[in-house]
């Protein structure tokens, strides 16, 4: 989205916010009760649900609340955001809706343009052997003109199904010998889309699994990524898309292995090892240069290309590694790991290649108090994180600079949140009377600071949605946008403008100014 408006005009509307509490909230649902909803690409356009009485129905409104909301899904069935994608250029949503013919049970996946143009188009149904729909997960190619559907019939036995998004062609099976893998033995179900290629587990004879890859479009040939002889067990692939990373069993044992995405470059990364706990967690950074793998909760380092023996990342030697994030630059990792003599759960940081020793980040705790989660900044400067650091039992919200040059720096409660994608602000949730609802939602400058009142919930009574997706930063970080209910059977969605980062600073002074101005007054001189 283009944010047209002025830096001095944000401003000018910040200052005018800090003054009368917050800006006002578009509404973008006026005529349709809406519950969760999916921001496009280019945060143009909303798609969200709506439950009309009897049905669950799919509709897409204009972020900037220009005209009415369009239906998108079929007249017939329930349709769902959930295993729902965007196309990259951000016209069209494919998604599942869930059909009864001749009473019985069918997943159909359906393309629909987020204009209005046009019915959804019919791309595969299903027939779904039990009640559960979860299976049929769906890609886009990165050009937006290829759909892939993880799909059996009736039987769940499952294929990955490859057709055009206008269903301009049949669909193709993607997987060798496709339908023949019996029942639960087709392709499995944490298949991912990786560039124009898709990953996935397939059956390997009479027991066992591979994992191959293939274009979108079937134009290629599948291609084997574990060693041959070796049943496959687990993979990650780097969010880049150039390498994966995976575990197979030899006669030895268990081994991590990395290979290009294309089925080049196969390395062995360590020995075989029967310990059963080996390789119980791994990750791949975002360029494909690292693996992070934990045995028996002890945390290790491995570079891709085999130039290197694993390297122990734990502080203690008799350490127990828990939540683990690599930052987004690929460069750091951090991980809140647990002496096992005893001890707190701690924020640490450490060189990703571990040629540093690990940094304590989190300030010291008070008796029975640890660090419960953790975030990168998509900038990877920062890391945000929850835990009863200064009062056991008492979670609050931390921010602290991910190299260690400064201690951390409270921000709020505890709650929800989620840090922009500039990585200058965090914005964060407070709760309300309403059982598990958000009464109103604030941000602050990610190094600490005054908060600043962005939304409230609408209604006078109810509160804004905190399940699912109920409120989000679009991509370009220029909205907030969130589902509100009345708490009496009235929901709609809307949207607020953020300040731009150096805007938040002279609405956070303002509000300090504001602040002592009405201090002066209560107590004249």
């Amino acid at each position: 989205m283009n944010r047209s408006a002025s830096l001095g005009a944000i401003c000018l509307s910040g200052l005018m916010m800090a003054s009368s509490a917050c800006a006002a909230a578009l509404q973008l649902t006026s005529s349709v009760n809406a519950g969760e909803f999916a921001i496009t690409p280019d945060g143009s356009h909303v798609v969200f649900q709506s439950y009309n009485g009897s049905e669950n129905v799919l509709y897409s409104a204009q972020t900037d609340a220009v005209g009415s909301p369009i239906q998108i899904s079929p007249t017939v069935g329930s349709s769902f955001l959930f295993n729902g994608q965007m196309a990259p250029d951000s016209s069209t949503f494919v998604f599942n809706n869930y059909e009864n013919p001749n009473a019985t049970f069918h997943v159909a996946t359906y393309s629909s343009r987020l204009d209005g143009s046009g019915a959804p188009v019919l791309l595969n149904r299903s027939k779904v052997y039990d009640d559960d729909a979860s299976n049929y997960n769906l890609a886009i190619s990165p050009h937006g003109k290829t759909v892939v559907i993880h799909a059996d019939q009736g039987d769940f036995d499952f294929d990955l199904l490859s057709r055009p998004i206008d269903a301009s062609l049949p669909a193709i099976p993607l997987n060798d010998n496709p339908h023949s893998g019996g029942f639960s033995d087709g392709v499995g179900i944490d298949w991912i889309a990786a560039g124009n290629l898709v990953v996935f587990r397939g059956p390997r004879g009479e027991d066992g699994a591979n994992l191959y890859t293939r274009v979108f479009d079937g134009s290629l040939p599948t291609v084997q990524l574990n060693p041959g002889g070796k049943t496959f067990v687990n993979f990650v692939v780097s969010r880049d898309g150039s390498k994966v990373a995976l575990t197979a069993d030899g006669v030895g044992g268990r081994a991590l292995y990395s290979r290009g995405i294309d089925g080049t470059q196969l390395r062995i990364l360590t020995a075989e090892d029967d310990n059963p706990r080996a390789f119980d967690g791994f990750l791949i950074d975002p360029h494909g240069e690292h693996v992070i793998f934990s045995t028996d909760d002890h945390l290790w380092t491995v570079p891709t290309d085999g130039s290197a023996n694993p390297t122990s990342l734990s502080p203690s030697p008799f350490g127990y590694a828990f939540r683990t994030e690599i930052s987004p630059t690929g460069s750091q990792v951090a991980f809140t790991p647990v002496d096992g003599n005893g001890g707190p759960q701690e924020l640490f940081v450490s060189p990703i290649d571990g040629s540093g020793l690990p940094i304590r980040l989190s300030a010291p705790l008070p008796p029975g108090g640890n660090i419960n989660s953790l975030r990168y900044s998509p900038d990877s400067r920062h890391i945000v994180y929850l835990g009863d650091q200064l009062t056991d039992g008492v979670d609050e919200l931390f921010s602290v600079l991910a190299d260690g040059s400064a201690a951390p720096v409270r921000l709020a409660g505890a709650g929800a949140f989620r840090i922009t994608p500039d990585g200058q602000n965090v914005i964060y949730a407070v709760g309300s009377a309403l059982a598990g609802g958000i009464r109103a939602l604030y941000a602050i400058g990610i190094d600490g600071g005054e908060p600043v009142l962005l939304a409230e919930n609408p209604y006078p009574s109810g509160g804004i949605l905190p399940w699912g997706e109920g409120w989000q930063i679009s991509p370009d970080g220029s909205l907030l946008i969130f589902t509100a209910d009345d708490g009496a059977g009235t929901s709609a969605i809307f949207a607020v403008a953020i300040p731009e980062p150096g805007c938040l600073g002279l609405v956070s002074a303002a509000m300090l100014s504001l602040r002592g101005r009405r201090r002066r007054q209560l107590n004249p001189r």
